[in-house]
């Protein structure tokens, strides 16, 4: 019977030990996670959330967070919801926002800086590399110029879909050839190699 009681006592013993964390240890940590690059531009997004551990570094979970955010000037950005273990930040006016995760008494934080957002170029440079266009997809202001180069040693065309520039269609480039279009229509416009399948591109052409 000792024996019995015995294997028993370490079977239980091992059952409730181990790397989980007891219910009612309090939050000692709170780790903002999704912060990222610090800037976002107005009318963006940047989803957040929280990682709540005790002393023990055990992660803990079903636990109440309260967000805040003290925008600058007030209405720059906004959070929603506002409790829960994750929340959007969305930025409306050029700023500054410290925005605030709380949980039993513990906090952290962080402050994005909000800033216009960069107005599209008039001019882009598209790589013809291998197989592939780099960049695939590009953002050109209405009236913009896209170049096509070829650095590789094949030969590639440039073949539109809907919404094609004038001058059409670009002729084959040879090993170190250049062309270009010039878009002035606002459109979604895909392209493709005709001579490599599965090399396609798009533009979006954007109003100023």
């Amino acid at each position: 019977m000792r024996l019995i009681r015995a294997l028993v006592y370490t079977v239980v013993a091992a059952g409730c030990g181990g790397g989980g964390s007891t219910p009612n240890q309090p939050v000692e940590h709170v780790q903002l996670n999704g912060a990222g690059n610090l800037t976002i531009s107005v009318g963006d997004s940047r989803g957040l959330s929280v990682t709540l551990r005790d002393a023990q570094n055990s992660v803990l979970t079903g636990r109440q967070v309260t967000w805040t955010i003290t925008p600058n000037p007030a209405g720059a950005a906004s959070l929603a919801p506002t409790s829960g273990s994750q929340t959007t930040l969305s930025a409306s006016a050029v700023g500054t926002s410290l925005v605030r995760a709380t949980s039993e008494g513990k906090s952290a934080e962080v402050t994005f800086t909000i800033e216009e957002e960069a107005p599209a170029p008039s001019a882009v440079q598209v790589n013809l590399s291998g197989t592939s266009f780099v960049p695939s997809s590009v953002t050109l202001l209405q009236g913009g110029t896209v170049t096509w180069n070829n650095g590789s040693a094949e030969v590639h065309d440039v073949t539109f879909g809907t919404n094609a520039p004038a001058g059409g269609n670009i002729d084959p480039l040879g090993p170190g050839a250049e062309a270009f279009r010039t878009f002035n229509v606002v459109a979604e416009i895909d392209y493709v190699c005709t001579r490599h399948p599965g090399m396609s591109g798009s533009i979006s052409v954007v109003a100023p």
